[in-house]
């Protein structure tokens, strides 16, 4: 079962939330965040967890920290397989209790590269077999502008085994500049 998605970066939160299809609400939320480097950073983090609450009542979420870099850097917190392993632990508990009537939300700082990367693992672990350029195909119509994280990708492709992996497509993309 795939689960209808929906992309966006946090300066779009609140007007993706207030806009939501009310016949097909938001269910779940994967919320990918920056580590905070003050107590500001951790404001605005809790800000948009109590929004979620208020607005989504009853909605999953999930919020993860971590930098968007594709290669580990000296002083980045990387996408790590627990990560991946959790983005898709969520996704199949949120379709196992809703069904056809799951609905997540994934945010990132920009909705370009975290949340893109982290929507198109979601959607090759409910698709397994269907190529992935197609799937990518389907990001890029859910989001205008898509670069997903390839280090997000490269473990969804460790962690899903799939037999058409996502990461050359991802590239193929990335290098045309792709927008939806």
């Amino acid at each position: 079962m795939i689960p209808r998605l929906t992309i966006c970066g946090i300066h779009e939160l609140r007007s993706v939330i207030a806009g939501q299809d009310q016949c097909f609400p938001i269910t779940h939320v994967i919320s990918l965040w920056n580590p905070p480097l003050d107590t500001t950073a951790e404001n605005e983090i809790s800000d948009y967890l109590d929004l979620f609450a208020t607005r989504l009542p009853g909605a999953g979420v999930l919020a993860l920290q971590f930098d968007d870099v594709s290669t580990p850097t000296l002083g980045s917190l990387e996408p790590r397989v627990e990560h991946v392993r959790e983005i898709l632990r969520f996704a199949r508990e949120a379709v196992r209790e809703r069904g056809d009537r799951t609905h997540l939300l994934v945010h990132c700082q920009a909705g370009i590269s975290r949340s893109t990367a982290s929507a198109l693992a979601i959607l090759a672990q409910s698709n397994p077999d269907a190529p992935s350029a197609s799937l990518v195909a389907h990001i890029a119509g859910i989001r205008r502008w898509i670069y997903p994280n390839k280090l997000i990708v490269r473990i969804a492709d460790e962690l899903l085994a799939r037999p058409d992996p996502l990461l050359p497509a991802v590239i193929a993309c990335n290098e045309r500049g792709m927008p939806g």
